[in-house]
């Protein structure tokens, strides 16, 4: 290696510079206006996507405690219920008023008052797929797939022919494998 022929002040100063901070590139005042406009934006999305996850936090919450204030019922009220439930003609008309009452309910968007007339159909006609898919609807907007899953499950056991639930079900399983 040979040498180069700098002596004196010029190799102080190449040093010098060298070892200084570089100079600082002058920032685009519209560019910085533009990304803070862009994060404030982000910033209000953010917000509002805790409120929606918040929201339904709280839906599914009260549909959980419904789900427990539901099992903790007596076997004995049950009995009871049963022998007074009309049956025949009287029995349908029951039914159909449940569900007409939910219904109402959940095009109203009141789901824990829908959610409970909908188990009551299901309390008389175990058998009835329309009580069933609107009860999965409302687990699953609560967030609650498994249990929306489990309902479509049972409408296929009624009738496996049901393209909508299985199509459902199946959306429903992928959504759960991937969270």
């Amino acid at each position: 290696m040979t040498t180069l022929p700098i002596q004196g002040k010029g190799l102080d100063a190449i040093i010098r510079d060298t070892m200084a901070d570089p100079v600082a590139p002058v920032a685009d005042p519209a560019l910085i206006a533009e990304l803070k406009a862009e994060r404030e934006k982000e910033k209000s999305r953010a917000i509002s996507l805790e409120k929606s996850v918040a929201d339904r936090e709280a839906l599914a919450e009260k549909l959980k405690a419904e789900i427990e204030k539901l099992a903790v019922e007596s076997d004995s009220l049950r009995r009871t219920l049963d022998t007074e439930i009309p049956q025949g003609d009287a029995r349908e008309l029951l039914v159909e008023t449940l569900e007409k009452s939910a219904k109402e309910f959940d095009r109203s968007g009141n789901l824990l008052d829908a959610f409970h007339l909908y188990r009551r159909v299901l309390r008389f006609d175990p058998q009835n797929i329309d009580a069933l898919y609107e009860i999965a609807a409302i687990y699953y907007s609560a967030g609650i797939l498994p249990q929306s899953a489990e309902s479509l499950r049972l409408i296929l056991e009624i009738d496996p022919a049901q393209k909508k639930a299985k199509e459902s079900l199946e959306a429903i399983e992928e959504e759960i494998g991937r969270g």
